[in-house]
């Protein structure tokens, strides 16, 4: 049978199917209504659960419905500082306290919140992760825009109108604990989402990943030029060594004439390079009258090139 090209495998889009058989509820702000636009509206804090697969805690909130005889349970974002039975006030009148929501145009200037709206009434989208926040820098009343500081350190500017939640999310310092071995990263990502383990893209096959390999990692490669490119090589004149030179630094001329000749022209494999050839200023001159060239004029410390074929 033939076989589907890459192109259209990678087209077809991925297995992904979300984990939420233990999600307890959304966390996100009531629905953006006019008693949250003039007013506010009051709740109380009945319980604090855990969110599997999420690493801040959830703080459920029940709110009398302003319009009609019945309550309303709302899953929020825990922050620091809150605790069961305390009274949540959501909206524009409402005062600065941790865990109150407010619209960004009453927040002052440096104030830290968390759980930001992007977008005026998507109920929450910004500074969601246990220890996060979102600082307020700026205000611009003529434009209705307020400016923001991410927790990635990025800046953004959103619509005063948009709402956040006062305080920093808790749970924080939660990644500060290493996982030491690998079970626990197990059981932690079996309740998040399958991206664990990861395998790297040079240990698979060509045709799985862009960095897949057909070949060992291992294996040593030829690194051998082409014998028909030209190859230029630095000489390095030193000046002429002392008595106090050590023995190995003085080689007798056949060996750096053999080093120089199978340096210029390899025949199996490459030259090394960035490497110079260093020949003592005594044995120059000999060297090069043997390839056609004169030493005279040449002072200390000066530099030559050499530059031929590989033929």
């Amino acid at each position: 049978m033939g076989r589907v090209i890459r192109n259209q495998r990678k087209g077809r889009g991925s297995i992904f199917t979300a984990n939420t058989r233990l999600n307890k509820a959304p966390a996100q702000f009531r629905t953006l209504d006019y008693a949250e636009r003039h007013g506010y509206v009051r709740g109380v804090v009945k319980d604090i659960i855990h969110d599997p697969g999420r690493g801040a805690p959830l703080a459920k909130v029940v709110f009398r419905d302003p319009y009609r005889f019945k309550l309303h349970t709302e899953t929020f974002i825990a922050n620091e500082g809150m605790y069961t039975g305390q009274f949540i006030y959501a909206g524009k009148h409402a005062n600065l306290t941790v865990g109150n929501i407010l619209p960004l145009g009453s927040v002052p200037e440096g104030t830290v919140i968390s759980n930001v709206e992007e977008k005026v009434g998507d109920r929450g989208a910004l500074g969601r992760t246990s220890g996060n926040y979102v600082t307020v820098i700026g205000h611009n009343p003529d434009e209705g825009k307020t400016r923001v500081k991410l927790p990635s350190g990025a800046k953004k500017v959103i619509k005063s109108s948009a709402r956040g939640m006062i305080g920093i999310v808790a749970g924080g310092g939660r990644t500060d604990k290493p996982l030491l071995k690998a079970s626990r990263a197990k059981h932690k990502f079996a309740v998040k989402r399958n991206s664990w383990p990861k395998t790297r893209g040079v240990a698979m096959n060509p045709v799985d990943h862009p960095h897949g390999v057909s070949y060992s990692k291992n294996q040593s490669h030829d690194t051998a030029l082409t014998r028909n490119r030209v190859v230029t090589i630095n000489i390095l004149v030193k000046h002429p060594q002392s008595q106090d030179t050590p023995p190995k630094v003085k080689k007798p001329v056949s060996l750096l004439l053999g080093e120089l000749v199978c340096y210029v022209v390899p025949k199996r494999s490459r030259i090394e390079r960035g490497k110079g050839v260093f020949i003592d200023s005594d044995l120059l001159g000999l060297h090069l009258c043997i390839f056609g060239w004169s030493s005279a004029g040449m002072t200390e410390n000066t530099s030559t090139t050499i530059s031929c074929a590989l033929t």
